[in-house]
């Protein structure tokens, strides 16, 4: 009898011992404390899972940027951090929804950034998101709210493009406030422009911009103009054509104030959008005549 409540006794702390390494161990850990809280899951790990590695990989949102947002589009499946929740697949918007209404700022803040890099993933792959117009109204309600900040919800909903129609009253009310920064305007414009191609006045704002001495607007503009008549030609023939002459005057005296052998600008937006405006335009930093 005493042999028996040995071996009961033995079975119960093996139990033990297993439940404590199930709880202390991240997988079945998460798994168990997914499965609580009806958490969405991707690629085997619950909503929980990604809100601890962000949070432990951007612990204050303020000084954590992603240099660029597209170049960790690339995924492989040894790296298991919130990025690959980038790479388009439809799958992972649960996930992504679900971080957009974390307690964490931060979290709040990568999900909308990762939701961005998934769409243009999404697009390049020509990939269809149904789910984009409820996307769009949640981030816009957690932007009046105060949860999202403005230049992110601004670029996830010209990233998104058409399907971002919700956020154009935000967006025009910028664009047309003259009393906003013109940094501010020029990245609601090339928003707007995305979602609206025929918005007159986007395309007028970006067509100021251009012309400012400001090189980090009139670059930010230079390249929305150039994105815009590649992919819209009919409104760039009727909106962007007839300012042909004031947008060259702009992007010369833009490449004039540039240095060419400095590594960290991009001058091609601005050598193409001049050549596209004047063929005969030199090769190197084009003519104002």
């Amino acid at each position: 009898m005493q042999k028996k409540h040995v071996f009961i006794v033995l079975g119960v702390l093996v139990l033990l011992l297993v439940a404590v390494v199930a709880l202390l161990h991240p997988t079945p850990r998460y798994y168990l404390t997914g499965k609580a809280k009806h958490e969405s899951s991707y690629a085997g790990r619950p909503t929980s899972y990604w809100v601890d590695m962000i949070v432990a990989n951007t612990p204050d949102q303020t000084n954590f940027f992603l240099d660029d947002v597209y170049g960790w589009i690339g995924i492989t499946a040894d790296r298991p951090n919130w990025t690959v929740l980038a790479a388009g697949d439809p799958q992972a918007l649960p996930v992504l929804r679900e971080l957009l209404q974390s307690k964490h700022p931060q979290v709040r803040d990568m999900a909308a950034r990762t939701l961005q890099a998934f769409a243009y993933s999404a697009s390049t792959k020509k990939t269809e998101i149904p789910q984009w117009k409820e996307i769009v109204a949640e981030v816009l309600a957690l932007q009046k709210e105060g949860q999202l900040k403005n230049p992110v919800v601004i670029e996830l909903c010209g990233e998104i493009g058409p399907d971002a129609k919700a956020a154009v009253p935000l967006l025009e009310a910028t664009v047309q406030n003259g009393k906003e920064r013109l940094g501010t305007r020029v990245q609601c414009a090339a928003a707007l422009s995305r979602i609206d191609p025929s918005n007159e006045s986007a395309i007028n704002v970006l067509v100021k911009a251009v012309q400012s001495q400001d090189d980090r607007a009139s670059s930010r503009a230079i390249s929305a103009l150039w994105q815009y008549v590649q992919s819209h030609a009919t409104e760039s023939d009727a909106l962007v054509k007839p300012h042909y002459a004031d947008v060259k005057k702009g992007i010369v005296s833009y490449l004039e104030r540039q240095d060419d052998d400095d590594p960290t600008v991009n001058l091609e937006p601005a050598k193409q959008l001049l050549r596209h405006i004047d063929p005969a335009a030199a090769k190197g930093k084009g003519s104002a005549n």
